[in-house]
């Protein structure tokens, strides 16, 4: 039913798919916003940018609900869990943090990678979170208690990109390298 569009114009407009009209514009960030996710039903939406927080949206009555605060950078990427539950956030100050999506406090900091994270995944089943950094590495880290279970290191330029198959048995990483790499996220391999 309804697209968004992040900009650096530190707005985000939101289409109509049937129409290919814009029919909302959501202003409240106050630079470049990165990343967007819709909530399930898509009456909410969730953002990400260069002021450091995470917005959340009524998008049809175009106001901000909640700012979620506690990056020192810009929040490159965001994920919504499969349940709706939990937000996970990358940012360029090298941490991925999880937050209650309800209430916007943040449950865990996720430390361990050395450069900018721009990229987060939850599997299907939501227990893990996947992230990609500049540091050239994939880390998996459990939902529930926020440790670090897999680091995979095959890229030999920075991480874009990562994302779980709707199976969850395998993750698919990108990067600056023109490779995509599979990880069997329970093994390793």
């Amino acid at each position: 039913r309804y697209l968004a569009s992040s900009s650096t114009d530190s707005t985000i407009k939101i289409w109509e798919v049937k129409s290919g009209q814009c029919v909302q514009t959501l202003r409240g960030h106050n630079a470049c916003v990165w990343s967007v996710v819709f909530t399930a039903n898509s009456d909410r939406l969730f953002s990400g940018g260069e002021d450091n927080c995470i917005r959340y949206w009524d998008i049809q009555a175009g106001e901000c609900l909640r700012v979620f605060t506690g990056h020192s950078q810009w929040i490159m990427a965001i994920a919504l869990s499969p349940d709706g539950n939990q937000i996970a956030s990358a940012s360029m100050d090298g941490s991925v943090k999880l937050w209650c999506a309800r209430t916007g406090n943040c449950l865990h900091t996720l430390s361990g990678h050395t450069a900018p994270v721009v990229s987060v995944a939850f599997s299907p089943d939501g227990s893990i979170v996947a992230s990609g950094s500049y540091d050239l590495t994939v880390r998996l880290w459990e939902t529930r208690t926020g440790t670090c279970t897999q680091v995979f290191k095959k890229h030999t330029n920075r991480v874009w990109s990562v994302k779980f198959h709707p199976s969850g048995t395998f993750l698919a990483s990108g990067g600056d390298d023109n490779t995509t790499q599979f990880w069997n996220p329970r093994t390793g391999d």
